[in-house]
């Protein structure tokens, strides 16, 4: 059971929370090299000084919000997953979270893989590796389904659970690219009628 905050715990905890939501909306509205951290103290009405109690740099706010976000995702789809009773029903409510969280921040996403590979070296290895982590994660977690059907190989299991995540990611990636826009609804039905035929 975790522990009672104090008054100033939850201060803190809300004050950085309300600069991560500031900072994440000017990163999408002007882009990431543009966002200072002046823009920053500006926008969430903090002084400078009192910014940096809460991160030491821009580069390190990014990852925050960016390890904040794949924690949410990851937490969001056990839950989906533990809810769901049968292997079509998991493999469905995952693919409903999995495109319905990424569509909701489609913005933040985009600037994450353009800007990865431009981080100063030390903020983009942790990147990189946070990310590969998640990756392996979603993988095991895929795989936890696959396997429910006991005909089915570890092997094969890892090989339809990559083609999962592949598939999913490749579809959103595909509206991160595209003026034009795929309607969620309509992604969710190829995607679950595509899936379901890989487990056939």
């Amino acid at each position: 059971m975790d522990k009672k905050l104090t008054r100033r715990e939850r201060d803190f905890k809300r004050h950085r929370s309300e600069i991560m939501d500031v900072a994440e909306k000017l990163f999408e509205e002007v882009d990431y090299h543009e966002t200072t951290m002046d823009k920053i103290a500006e926008r969430s009405e903090f002084s400078k000084g009192s910014l940096y109690n809460y991160f030491e740099n821009k580069e390190i706010l990014f990852f925050e919000i960016l390890n904040e976000k794949t924690e949410i995702f990851k937490k969001g789809i056990t839950e989906r997953i533990n809810e769901a009773q049968t292997i079509e029903s998991k493999l469905n409510a995952l693919i409903e979270f999995h495109l319905d969280f990424f569509s909701k921040n489609i913005g933040f996403f985009k600037i994450t893989q353009r800007e990865k590979y431009n981080l100063p070296s030390y903020t983009k290895k942790k990147i990189m590796n946070s990310l590969r982590e998640k990756y392996f994660e979603h993988i095991a977690e895929i795989c936890s389904i696959i396997k429910l059907d006991k005909q089915k190989t570890e092997e094969e299991s890892i090989l339809i659970a990559s083609a999962i995540s592949g598939m999913l990611n490749g579809l959103i990636t595909r509206n991160f690219l595209y003026e034009e826009k795929i309607e969620v609804e309509r992604i969710k039905i190829f995607a679950k009628n595509k899936i379901l035929k890989l487990l056939e």
